[in-house]
């Protein structure tokens, strides 16, 4: 299998997300914003690079909508609205997600029903905590989790239509995705965690090269007509 070109771009994305977080530690707001803003890119120029056809236009566009999203929440203490408006980029991005998961396999994949059963109470169980705090947000967030919830469903779809290493990393971004966004919430809407932009930017990062490098290690790219990738 050849391997995915301009691989030096993920050293690239591993540094400069390195870097964020150390300046999240620090009082450098300018050079926070100017890496987070960064990183996303990074990945759309290699997943752009690795794709082709219907494939590359779903993941470059989730990924587009991610970015959006950054840049959106980084005005959100200027304007609540902004939250809003960042909150529906990254919905927005979820849906291009599961546009991707279902061109990025082989196949119907699995149809056991115990991992959705699973997803549904875990999910069910952390909104539970937070579901009070929300007030005029409820309806918003609620319709944020129901799209993650559902990239997270066709994550767990592609078990059997692609490979292991695959899989496996497309799915553990989803959930790490899951785990960002829920510190978001907690943070935002019940109490301050201690260091939780660094928790939240960590998560999110593996999230999002997670998704994208577990997606270009399927065996066939089907919009691709044959080309390997790994």
């Amino acid at each position: 299998m050849e391997s995915n070109r301009y691989g030096f771009l993920v050293n690239i994305y591993l540094l400069i997300t390195v870097v964020h977080l150390f300046l999240l530690q620090t009082n450098m707001e300018f050079y926070q914003q100017l890496t987070k803003v960064l990183l996303v890119p990074v990945l759309i120029v290699y997943a752009w690079s690795n794709a082709a056809g219907a494939a590359r236009w779903a993941l470059v566009t989730a990924l587009l909508f991610g970015w959006a999203g950054d840049i959106l929440l980084l005005f959100t203490e200027r304007q609540e609205l902004f939250f809003l408006l960042g909150l529906g980029a990254f919905l927005a991005g979820h849906l291009a997600y599961i546009r991707s998961f279902m061109l990025w396999k082989d196949g119907s994949g699995s149809h056991q029903w115990a991992p959705y059963f699973g997803l549904v109470a875990v999910v069910s169980i952390l909104m539970s905590r937070i579901t009070a705090s929300l007030g005029d947000m409820l309806v918003p967030v609620l319709l944020y989790v129901a799209a993650i919830s559902a990239m997270t469903v066709m994550a767990i779809r592609r078990k059997g239509a692609t490979n292991t290493t695959s899989y496996y990393a497309v799915l553990t971004g989803a959930l790490c995705f899951i785990a960002s966004d829920y510190l978001i919430a907690w943070n935002k809407f019940h109490s301050l965690i201690p260091n939780s932009a660094v928790w939240i930017m960590l998560t999110y990062a593996i999230a999002q090269y997670l998704i994208v490098q577990g997606l270009l290690w399927h065996k066939k790219n089907p919009a691709d007509e044959g080309r390997i990738l790994s």
